[in-house]
């Protein structure tokens, strides 16, 4: 990827980024976020996008996200494959995940991501794979039929990245859900005003 990198960024009109890292040996059946890069633009950009691995025995485990962090509309592709697509200004940017949930263990390597541009990319930054958390359980039957609940704070403003799936393939729907700011000093909640609201959601 190195020299790649290096020639095409002297090409006119072409503008080429790179990024790269490690990954330790993953378990079988555990899932991990190898890599998460993030990026803006200012105009509409065309780019190519495609993600190595230093590991053979990995790359049909492995997947490639490219995320609108504006909607949460994403596309999915195999480790490997050249992925091609045109990115327009928003508010939030976008981010590129790489992940894996393999059914064997795969052994520690390395990844390279490289992106070509019509233009630069602005803000490419790598946020570090060990900010990923993974929480897991069982489902208790309810009433209202919640897989699960799990309670989030934040001191700053956060990108928030959620990966969820069920050992046995199912319809479900993720949803982001705040608190509603409470009435201020003398004033009351009026009955029956919602005490959160919907912040995202996904199916």
């Amino acid at each position: 990827v190195g020299p790649v990198h290096e020639i095409l960024a002297t090409q006119e009109g072409v503008s080429a980024h790179n990024a790269y890292g490690t990954y330790d040996e993953q378990q079988a059946d555990t899932f991990r976020l190898w890599m998460r890069q993030t990026f803006t633009v200012s105009a509409p950009t065309s780019l190519t996008a495609v993600v190595s691995v230093g590991s053979v025995p990995a790359l049909p485990y492995l997947r490639f996200i490219v995320l609108d962090n504006d909607n949460g509309n994403y596309s999915s592709y195999l480790f490997g494959q050249v992925t091609t697509c045109t990115m327009h200004p928003n508010t939030s940017g976008y981010t590129m995940l790489a992940y894996a949930r393999p059914p064997v263990r795969l052994p520690p390597a390395r990844w390279n991501l490289l992106v070509v541009a019509d233009r630069p990319l602005e803000n490419f930054v790598t946020a570090p794979a060990t900010e990923a958390r993974s929480l897991g359980g069982m489902y208790a039957p309810n009433k209202e039929a919640v897989l699960c609940r799990h309670l989030i704070s934040a001191t700053q403003a956060q990108q928030l990245s959620l990966h969820v799936e069920t050992v046995q393939a199912t319809d479900f729907i993720v949803r982001l859900i705040r608190p509603v700011p409470p009435p201020a000093e003398g004033e009351e909640r009026a009955e029956g005003a919602p005490t959160e609201e919907v912040v995202a959601q996904w199916e």
